[in-house]
């Protein structure tokens, strides 16, 4: 998903420009402060509103895909805002239009703010269960690596004696985190709908790796 919002992410700059500010008067120096009224707008013509309708529904349409488990989640975290921010645009065009048109017009709005809070429902699920599960599965599996290593290490000490403490702790850590590991993947299971395979293919725990 993260390479089709990337090439569609320009567009939200063409919303902006069909976005036209009207003049307000400026206020009476000796009347009294009032709050700030939200700032006007209007779209230029139809053809605009079409446009700026058509890129909308792009977005909604890519937004909707599948969530890449290996891609970072930044681009995709920004796009419900952007939604919204597209939909408080459009909806200066409603003065403009027919009563069919409205109508119409505002089924698209509908749809416009229910896939904004979906995505933003998807993408806290996906945040929640990387932090949760998906992370702490990775973590578990190079525990388990990094402590048959320190086995076979010892094993093959050229000393011929192996130190039985060490065999020991490093045994102890496996079985911690195979438990981890049997704990974590039924949940995995549960949210990805298919079983874990390896860490490789989690952005969060390749990501993990690249930390310093």
């Amino acid at each position: 998903m993260r390479g089709r919002l990337r090439s569609i992410a320009p567009t939200l700059a063409i919303l902006a420009l069909l976005q036209v500010p009207t003049a307000r008067a400026e206020p009476d120096a000796g009347a009294p402060a009032a709050s700030s009224p939200a700032p006007e707008c209007k779209v230029r013509d139809k053809a605009s509103i079409a446009k700026a309708r058509s890129i909308l529904e792009q977005i909604v349409k890519v937004a909707a895909g599948p969530m890449e488990r290996k891609e970072s989640l930044d681009t995709i975290k920004a796009v419900p805002s952007q939604l919204r921010e597209g939909l408080a645009l459009v909806r200066c065009a409603e003065a403009s239009l027919s009563d069919g048109e409205l109508r119409d017009f505002q089924a698209f709005e509908a749809r416009l703010a229910k896939a904004a809070d979906e995505l933003e429902a998807r993408v806290a699920a996906e945040t929640k269960a990387r932090e949760d599960i998906v992370l702490p599965l990775c973590q578990a599996t190079w525990g388990v690596e990094q402590a048959r290593a320190a086995i076979a290490r010892e094993r093959s000490n050229p000393g011929g004696v192996a130190d039985l403490r060490v065999l020991h702790d490093a045994g102890e850590d496996v079985q911690r985190w195979q438990a981890e590991i049997a704990q974590q993947k039924p949940r995995y299971n549960a949210f990805r709908k298919h079983p874990f395979t390896q860490w490789q293919n989690e952005g969060v725990c390749v990501a993990e790796t690249k930390k310093p």
